[in-house]
């Protein structure tokens, strides 16, 4: 859905154009301060109604364009000889508005006026949440809270990650432009139903991680999905065992990289190579070369 700065739109027979098609997606007018003043709904250049589609809508923080925030150094109220905007180990740009350290979201469009990011400010800096988006007004990210979702240019989901400060990457999950599974990654912290993975097809390079990724999971996940187009299995930092790998590699995977497997010892190499006599086999940062 495309989103429109609301004076790139045009009004023609009572209707909404944007680039003389009748517009549809959400508009957003500012007030003369560069305030959010409504986000409205647009089917077919008629407007429908009012949105809501804006990160943390029940906060009641500033909502302002990004053309309306002030780099602090340009701000006439910032006196540069009683302090400085950067320190040696600070280069991140401090934004004000109306001459305050700016806390609040801020709007970005592009020349065409569509919507490109949607980010929160912290003391005058870019922080999250936030949203981003291509110059084509597909989602390109989204940052709320602990999940973290990207996508590709064609609109495929890319990257889905849930991350907490105290505990790292619960979970990751990652797809290539054609929807291909490229790497996942199960941890004993987050629950994840293994058998929405039913109907994935793998990526000719595939990486496999985690405490929580083991014999079962690895069982569920091949059993409807097949191995015969990964050339490249990487499996680092899991609970999946030797015997699980010789049950379920062939001969199409020309590398296989073990890392840190705490299941895995060194002797699975020589079965492997034994009887994958063409795949390459790193094993915790050795290569083990069959010629």
């Amino acid at each position: 859905m495309l989103r429109i700065l609301q004076n790139n739109l045009t009004l023609a027979q009572d209707k909404i154009f944007y680039n003389d098609e009748p517009f549809t997606g959400l508009s957003y007018e500012f007030n003369d301060d560069g305030v959010l003043h409504q986000l409205s709904i647009i089917e077919d250049g008629i407007k429908t109604g009012v949105s809501n589609d804006i990160i943390n809508p029940d906060s009641t923080v500033p909502r302002v364009h990004f053309d309306a925030l002030v780099d602090i150094e340009d701000a006439e109220f910032y006196d540069k000889n009683k302090a400085k905007k950067h320190d040696s180990d600070n280069e991140e740009e401090i934004y004000t508005f109306q001459e305050k350290i700016f806390n609040g979201y801020a709007f970005q469009f592009n020349p065409e006026g569509i919507l490109i990011d949607e980010s929160y400010f912290h003391y005058g800096c870019i922080d999250t949440p936030c949203r981003k988006w291509y110059d084509s007004g597909i989602m390109m990210e989204s940052d709320l809270n602990e999940e973290t979702l990207e996508w590709h240019p064609n609109g495929q989901l890319k990257n889905r990650k849930i991350f907490v400060s105290d505990k790292g990457t619960l979970f990751r999950i990652n797809f290539d432009q054609t929807g291909k599974l490229r790497f996942l990654k199960l941890t004993d912290f987050y629950e994840f139903d293994v058998h929405e993975l039913d109907s994935f097809v793998f990526n000719k390079e595939l990486r496999l991680s985690g405490n929580a990724m083991n014999d079962q999971v690895l069982n569920i996940i091949c059993s409807n999905s097949s191995l015969s187009n990964v050339s490249f299995l990487g499996i680092s930092r899991s609970d999946i065992s030797g015997s699980k790998i010789v049950s379920i590699i062939n001969d199409n995977i020309a590398v296989l990289e073990l890392t840190a497997n705490k299941r895995m010892e060194s002797s699975i190499v020589d079965q492997i190579t034994e009887k994958f006599p063409n795949c390459k086999v790193h094993y915790d940062d050795e290569k083990y070369l069959n010629l």
